[in-house]
């Protein structure tokens, strides 16, 4: 069965408006992938910092310290690659380590 469609009831696409939805769009979802990164780097910190400190005997001002160096190696990383995204910085940490001899990817593997 086919439709009819009046001449006037047919819409036109308008790409300018299509443009500005999809920009809207994208920038959301960036901003809610955002969100989750700042989520999750605040849950490893965590994590690492109460392995530290539990398995390592690291405390409070040692910690502090390790923090405050992750923190800024991870900015200082961002700049000199142009890297913003935090993935993109994970992923030349394991680089960097990989040339250096240590493929952590074997250790994700190892532990399955």
């Amino acid at each position: 069965m086919k439709a009819k469609l009046d001449a006037g009831t047919v819409k036109k696409r308008n790409p300018i408006t299509e443009q500005v939805m999809r920009a809207e769009a994208e920038r959301m979802a960036k901003e809610a992938i955002a969100e989750m990164n700042r989520e999750n780097e605040a849950e490893l910190d965590a994590m690492v910092l109460y392995i530290l400190h539990t398995e390592f005997g690291f405390g409070e001002k040692r910690l502090r310290r390790f923090y405050d160096r992750f923190s800024e190696g991870l900015r200082e990383l961002g700049e000199r690659y142009a890297m913003n995204e935090y993935d993109e910085k994970i992923w030349l940490c394991q680089r960097k380590l990989k040339e250096a001899g240590i493929d952590i990817s074997k250790w994700e593997e190892e532990d399955g």
